[in-house]
């Protein structure tokens, strides 16, 4: 229902730069096939106001794109790392007309309804844009109840979640080959970051649900993770279904 040349998906409790918006518009403008524009985003602590940054891994990803670089842009394949970034959509510019004709979708699950919008967001745009500044401050609580933080039954959605998003790769059997390395890394990463925090009686539960998972995966795509320097990616996986 957007209709601006640009969309931006944001959360109330959070916090917009409204000085770094002109300037992302101003570089899409001046390049047609820029789809979507992927920044910085800070976290600060509800209760004591506490600058954190950004998560590690989605500071290393995004400089490791930019290469030293203020500014960066380039197809999708070249920025295939971002897949691998927590999948908030406020810290994303997106061309309207472009993600309405490509049927842009989030997930149906309660949580982790954004993995499917993020995977959109990078392989249907044309060229990404990654800018080296902070457009909007997320603010967290730990003692909040909004669904990032719960580790009851709610979070075995995470792998109906990764499901949907397997199917959506499905769908498209080149996109499934070539990143079937980013999707198996992510959902290790989500497990190991879920299952230490779940609450104890889920246990058995989750591992036979990735085990439920983990079986989805082709044998071709297994031998490519292990020869494309992720071995032992192919080993975690492939321990876990025979163990």
């Amino acid at each position: 229902m957007a209709t601006g040349r640009y969309t931006l998906f944001f959360d109330a409790d959070d916090t917009i730069h409204r000085d770094v918006v002109p300037q992302v518009l101003a570089r899409m403008d001046m390049h047609p096939t820029l789809d979507t524009a992927i920044l910085f985003y800070s976290r600060q602590k509800r209760e004591t106001s506490e600058i954190l940054g950004m998560a590690r891994i989605d500071q290393d990803l995004l400089l490791e794109c930019l290469g030293g670089r203020d500014e960066a842009m380039g197809p999708p394949n070249a920025m295939a790392g971002l897949l691998a970034m927590n999948n908030f959509p406020w810290n994303k510019i997106l061309r309207t007309e472009r993600f309405r004709q490509a049927g842009l979708k989030f997930g149906k699950t309660q949580v982790h309804n954004d993995l499917l919008g993020h995977w959109h967001a990078l392989l249907h745009a044309r060229q990404v844009l990654l800018m080296n500044k902070t457009l909007c401050t997320h603010r967290v609580s730990k003692s909040g109840s909004n669904l990032t933080s719960r580790f009851n039954a709610d979070r075995l959605q995470m792998f109906a979640a990764l499901s949907e998003l397997l199917d959506f790769l499905e769908d498209r059997p080149e996109w499934s080959r070539m990143y079937a390395r980013q999707f198996w890394g992510l959902a290790q990463r989500m497990v190991d970051w879920a299952g230490p925090r779940l609450d104890p009686d889920l246990k058995t539960r989750f591992d036979m649900q990735y085990s439920d998972l983990l079986c989805r995966i082709h044998l071709a795509d297994l031998a490519r993770i292990r020869t494309q320097g992720s071995g032992g990616l192919a080993k975690r996986i492939v321990n876990h279904l025979i163990r």
